[in-house]
């Protein structure tokens, strides 16, 4: 019986600084919100913090036949509402070497102007939606912007 206990805080151990070590990677996240955030986070920095006032690809900001697009730099943004899903059933999606998961959301963006626009975002990431979990496997596209509303 003694032997089992220390056998069983090593692992209680391990799998605490193992899932520690995946939060801080961003491989694990704890709710829908913290990925829409890491995401936003990531596609700011890729666009020098600016985003259009305008509905827009976001894959195609930086191709030819969009320079009418404006950009404007981007000092806050909240998430408004959020929805994640798996696109095939879950386990399907566990068996896929390649799963992938739906992402949409609807943004409060404050620009440096001190304008405010609700943008609905909409794209996918490889990996799974487990509950309020999410186990990120890899980005995806960009994705899509559409201008809901101005304040």
């Amino acid at each position: 019986m003694r032997k089992k206990i220390p056998i069983f805080i090593i692992i209680t151990l391990f799998l605490a600084a193992s899932s520690f070590l995946l939060v801080k990677a961003n491989i694990i996240y704890g709710s829908h919100v913290a990925v829409v955030n890491a995401t936003i986070a990531d596609l700011l920095q890729a666009n020098a913090h600016q985003l259009p006032k305008q509905s827009v690809d976001l894959a195609m900001l930086n191709s030819s036949e969009f320079q009418d697009v404006i950009l404007a730099e981007v000092v806050d943004w909240q998430v408004e509402n959020v929805a994640l899903q798996n696109t095939v059933p879950i386990v399907q999606a566990l068996l896929d070497d390649d799963p992938i998961y739906g992402l949409k959301a609807d943004l409060l963006i404050t620009y440096v102007d001190g304008t405010q626009i609700i943008l609905s975002w909409e794209s996918w990431r490889y990996g799974l939606v487990l509950g309020p979990i999410v186990l990120s496997l890899g980005d995806g596209p960009p994705g899509y912007i559409a201008a809901t509303t101005v304040q």
